[in-house]
């Protein structure tokens, strides 16, 4: 959640996480179908330049015939290295941009979810949001085990989220959570004054 600001202080207001409702495995798995299904037109809109300007020479044939005409198409092989990275960029972007600055990704919100950190801030910050994507590739490998963790935890979290400290809940539940400040357990107060503690 976002800090509070009080007398040049940055006060961070205490989150009662216990009342986060966690999303189950069959809303998160349309969430991420929906974000397949964005993911995948956005990489469409992204190769467009390298489907029209493949070799017309290539388009028929076996991949031994056409592999050789590629391979001599300089420029073409040129966008094709360029059109990789862009993707690469474009794939880290759209979750740490999802995760870490807006709070879900499109196929999230979609669905209501929301990721949240192990205190319940939303969003996570990029930092996390990588952290949390790093996981997510990782979880993906053996067979999406990572991801089937979700049906066996009673919290729901996945791989992903155990490693990062992140839980995906219900978008409902994070916008009428209670937040205060316990009596005699006051965040501590961190001056922003020059001169002051680090």
């Amino acid at each position: 959640m976002i800090h509070e600001k009080k007398n040049g202080s940055v006060r961070r207001p205490f989150i009662e996480t216990s009342k986060l409702v966690p999303a189950r495995a069959g809303r998160r798995l349309l969430a991420t179908l929906l974000d397949m299904l964005f993911f995948s037109l956005l990489t469409l809109l992204l190769m467009l330049p390298l489907i029209l300007t493949f070799p017309a020479d290539a388009s028929r044939g076996t991949l031994p015939h056409i592999l050789p005409i590629l391979a001599a198409d300089h420029a073409w092989l040129h966008l094709a290295v360029i059109e990789m990275g862009l993707w690469i960029v474009l794939w880290w972007a759209y979750f740490i941009i999802g995760w870490g600055w807006l709070g879900s990704t499109p196929g999230q919100r979609i669905m209501g979810l929301r990721v949240v950190d192990h205190e319940g801030r939303c969003p996570i910050g990029p930092g996390r949001a990588a952290l949390r994507l790093i996981a997510y590739s990782i979880g993906s490998l053996p067979l999406m085990a990572g991801h089937l963790l979700v049906m066996f935890r009673r919290d729901a979290r996945s791989l992903h989220d155990v490693l990062a400290g992140t839980r995906v809940v219900r978008a409902h539940s994070l916008n009428t959570v209670r937040q205060y400040q316990p009596p005699g357990n006051e965040a501590p107060e961190t001056s922003n004054k020059p001169g002051g503690d680090s």
